[in-house]
């Protein structure tokens, strides 16, 4: 199906690009309309049964509207003289900005599932969604509209609903107006505290979805009332510059939605709050030690020097700059305690069976030297198959992966190699989400894993359930080993034998 409607969304997107050229509009309908129309275009092809992809575009397509530039002669349509299609496309850039807006609140309730809540939340979703449109439809009455000329400026006009009434303006329609920007501005805020209390009651894979989306709300929310404080206070003395942050963050929106509908790195988020927190702390306590070692040298020099010195500057960055290094060790820790970072690993554990019966037949010294072709087997198809060695504890190996079918891939090809040496194993891979503090992996996964590993037989590969979906479709036979309880981790665990390739 993603092949039949490529084309259709490709029409789309060039459609909208060929009405901003002829238009003209300016580079902000850009930033507005390239992001969401984009985005939605990816999810619409690789997700075509979700609605979140289509919605993009039209919200892509509603900001455009926005800054369309349809007025050819803003007297003639203030007289009601135009044509009748600009006259509509100046209506239409009047209020379809909050079109998309109303359009936003349709995501922020069917997120990420792309479908309505069940049970009690169904009809308040519904509620939310209608209120959101009631809003539109009552902003849409204004009997006067502004719409922004590049070359001339705002415009006021009449507009074309005040035709259909013989009300005066300052009548209901006024209060009606009113009444849609209050219901549509308490539908988003409604719809936004929705994702919310959904994302602190959710688990797993959903949550991570909406702790993207939250995220960038968030961001965009703190943006734009850090912009409006700064422009109330310093009016129009404030730099061009400040508009960047509440942009950045507007476009990362569809960003984030496309990360969690796709599902693509999704536990890269704890990730990149640490990372984040890590260089920001570092940077911001280099500035500072820059800062007061350089005030106070060119102060103790100035004698010598006779004033402020470039060179002494640069001296006192070299010095700072090279502390960077250890500083960041030192507050690595720190954060990692406060904001670990978190992701979705492959686990693969393995031990040699029979190891201390091995050393007694063999002796130290023979021992030492099987055991030095074990590891040098191992770590050959874990760097073959982008395996990250954790840790070595005597002839057992944790490893971890980013992709499971490359993790059952290795733990098969350790299997062969370790059986070439003279040696068997007992293996394990799992499927888990993980703490990274640095270099280090932790987690009650981490544990699954390796009581996994202690059930599995001589020769044998387990996998548990999450790592058996993962790999589904793929050529990785398995067989049923039932359900097991793991000692020290809750709950019951269904695990899978990995069938060798000679079976």
């Amino acid at each position: 199906m993603s092949r039949s409607v490529t084309p259709v969304v490709v029409v789309i997107a060039l459609a909208g690009l060929l009405v901003a050229l002829v238009n003209r509009t300016t580079w902000a309908a850009w930033i507005v309309y390239l992001p969401y129309t984009c985005a939605g275009a990816l999810l619409a092809i690789r997700r075509p049964r979700n609605w979140i992809g289509w919605l993009l575009i039209a919200i892509g397509w509603g900001f455009l509207a926005g800054f369309l530039n349809a007025l050819a002669n803003p007297t003639a349509i203030g007289a009601g003289t135009a044509p009748p299609i600009p006259t509509l496309m100046a209506w239409i850039s009047s209020w379809g900005w909050f079109a998309s807006l109303a359009l936003f609140v349709v995501i922020m309730v069917i997120f990420p599932a792309s479908r309505l809540p069940t049970g009690r939340w169904r009809g308040p979703a519904l509620a939310t969604i209608a209120g959101a449109f009631l809003g539109v439809a009552l902003m849409s009455l204004a009997t006067t509209i502004t719409i922004n000329k590049p070359e001339s400026g705002p415009v006021s006009l009449t507009s074309p609903i005040a035709g259909f009434t013989s009300q005066p303006p300052g009548s209901w329609l006024a209060a009606a107006t009113s009444l849609g920007v209050v219901l549509l501005l308490g539908t988003l805020v409604g719809g936004a505290a929705s994702m919310v209390v959904r994302m602190r009651r959710a688990q797993g894979l959903e949550r991570q979805q909406l702790r993207w989306l939250v995220a960038a709300l968030v961001a965009v929310t703190v943006t734009v009332v850090v912009g409006t404080v700064g422009s109330a206070t310093f009016g129009d003395t404030l730099p061009d510059i400040a508009l960047l942050p509440p942009i950045i963050a507007f476009v990362c929106v569809p960003l984030a939605i496309g990360v969690a509908v796709l599902r693509y790195r999704l536990y890269d988020f704890d990730t990149i709050v640490n990372r984040a927190a890590l260089y920001g702390g570092v940077t911001i306590v280099i500035l500072g030690v820059f800062g007061v070692a350089n005030i106070g040298l060119q102060r103790l020099l100035e004698p010598w020097t006779g004033g402020q010195s470039a060179l002494v500057t640069g001296f006192v960055g070299l010095a700072v700059g090279a502390q960077y290094g250890s500083l960041r060790q030192r507050v690595r820790p720190l954060v990692d305690r406060f904001l670990p970072g978190r992701g979705l690993l492959t686990l693969l554990f393995t031990d040699i069976v029979g190891s201390t019966e091995h050393l007694v037949e063999l002796g130290d010294e023979r021992w030492r030297s099987l055991l030095g072709r074990y590891r040098a087997a191992v770590r050959q198809e874990l760097s073959r198959y982008g395996g990250h060695e954790v840790d070595t504890a005597g002839d057992a190996f944790f490893a971890t992966f980013d992709r499971a079918s490359s993790g059952v891939t290795c733990a098969r090809a350790i299997r062969s190699a370790v059986m070439d040496v003279g040696l068997q194993l007992r293996t394990s891979v799992h499927l888990g989400e993980c703490e990274m503090r640095g270099e280090k992996v932790s987690g009650i996964q981490v544990h699954a894993a390796a009581r996994i590993m202690a059930t599995a037989n001589n020769g044998e590969i387990l996998l548990s359930n999450a790592v058996r979906e993962a790999i589904s479709g793929t050529d990785f036979p398995t067989t049923d080993r039932g359900r097991h309880e793991l000692k020290g981790v809750p709950g019951d665990w269904h695990l899978y034998a990995l069938v060798p390739r000679t079976a």
